[in-house]
């Protein structure tokens, strides 16, 4: 049982309806460990510069020997305990700062420079399975051999973007699937234009879930949610041809603070440069604005209203996303919202959510969430009721 205090008052409520904890005791923390997650932009780990990371609440080193081959062994050295990431890369190994202690990809000690009757045979580390896919790095932090890294041909495309966000808020805050809130954290300088969102109903499918809407008189988009934390969505402009594809993981670091990582595939250079010019910054620039922006908004220093759309790029919207998942409550006080009918995809999610972790707590089978080699449909236009 889970205990949550509201004041003076303790409620309790069964485990698998705890959508936030995520240590490796609690069941969301246990499922999410039987897929392999991101942690990595590929790009920014350069060759022999190992970095330290934090997911799903678990330390450990990130790094390339010098095949370029991306390697994730324990945050420390088993002799003292230091931490193992300012040290160097040795080929395919990494070397501790502190006493020279070296380990191999699989976390084996290979060396102790200072031992004269050497142990290492019987020290090891921690190591984890790791692969580079669609200009990420993905590990596998479960227990027992891993399941294939699951694919997704529909957004291999010759041109992607690759990006990665961090959010001071808990993933499920960002898991929303919340169609209703464009209306109004993003319309909010045009009310005239706003109107009154509609909600799609959603649907369970072997990867997830899915739910198609009209984004605008214009546009279509189709958003399918892999489970546990992925959202692929795709945006057509009628009749039917598709502009973009998104791809997107939000991984926790702990239980209030996620990483959003985001892989983009571009069906010709044009949009893709389109896209790129539009940025006006790097990425992470642009990034660090927004949460910036949002944290004097959530401080009450300055009004949504006081950034102007005169910034390139998404800046203004990357904002507002900050400021009300930012703004949520924390997890201790979830079970205080409210949700209604315009929730009816977070409701329909949520319920997966807990039919899994109940399994999971009982020990029962688990569903095989299996991802199509495509998602996309025929003819979204037609499936709206759209004349081509």
């Amino acid at each position: 049982m889970t205990i949550i205090e509201h004041g003076r008052h303790q409620t309790s409520y069964p485990e698998w309806t705890d959508f936030c904890s995520i240590g490796p005791d609690a069941l969301m923390g246990r499922w999410l460990r039987t897929f392999w997650q991101p942690i990595y932009v590929a790009a920014d780990l350069p060759v022999a510069y190992p970095k330290p990371i934090k997911m799903l609440d678990q330390q450990f080193t990130l790094y390339r020997g010098r095949s370029g081959d991306p390697h994730a062994v324990g945050f420390r050295c088993a002799h003292r305990r230091t931490q193992l990431s300012p040290g160097w890369v040795e080929g395919e190994n990494i070397r501790c700062i502190f006493h020279g202690w070296m380990y191999d990809p699989e976390g084996q000690c290979v060396d102790q420079p200072a031992e004269p009757e050497p142990f290492h045979a019987e020290i090891r580390i921690p190591a984890f399975p790791v692969e580079e896919y669609l200009g990420l790095i993905f590990v596998y932090l479960g227990d027992g051999p891993p399941p294939p890294l699951q694919r997704f041909p529909d957004v291999e495309a010759p041109f992607m973007a690759v990006d990665t966000k961090y959010r001071e808020t808990s993933f499920y805050n960002h898991l929303a699937l919340d169609r209703a809130h464009v209306n109004f954290t993003h319309f909010h300088r045009a009310p005239e234009a706003r109107g009154r969102p509609t909600v799609p109903d959603a649907e369970e499918t072997e990867w997830g879930m899915n739910y198609v809407y009209e984004a605008d008189s214009k546009t279509d988009k189709v958003t399918y949610f892999g489970m546990p934390n992925v959202t692929a969505e795709m945006n057509f402009t009628r009749p039917g041809r598709r502009a973009e594809t998104q791809l997107r993981w939000r991984v926790p670091i702990d239980d209030e603070t996620h990483r959003d990582f985001t892989v983009r595939g571009f069906p010709s250079e044009a949009e893709y440069e389109s896209w790129h010019q539009s940025r006006g910054t790097t990425q992470q620039e642009h990034n660090e604005k927004a949460r910036e922006l949002a944290r004097l908004i959530l401080a009450g220093e300055l009004r949504i209203e006081d950034v102007t759309r005169m910034e390139k790029g998404n800046l203004v919207g990357n904002t507002e996303d900050n400021v009300t998942q930012v703004g949520m409550m924390p997890n201790s006080e979830r079970r205080l919202e409210h949700l209604g009918q315009g929730d009816k995809p977070l409701i329909f999610r949520n319920g997966i959510f807990e039919r899994e972790l109940r399994a999971l707590s009982e020990g029962r089978e688990l569903k095989p969430w299996y991802r199509p080699e495509r998602l996309e449909f025929d003819n979204v236009s037609k499936f709206l009721g759209h004349t081509s």
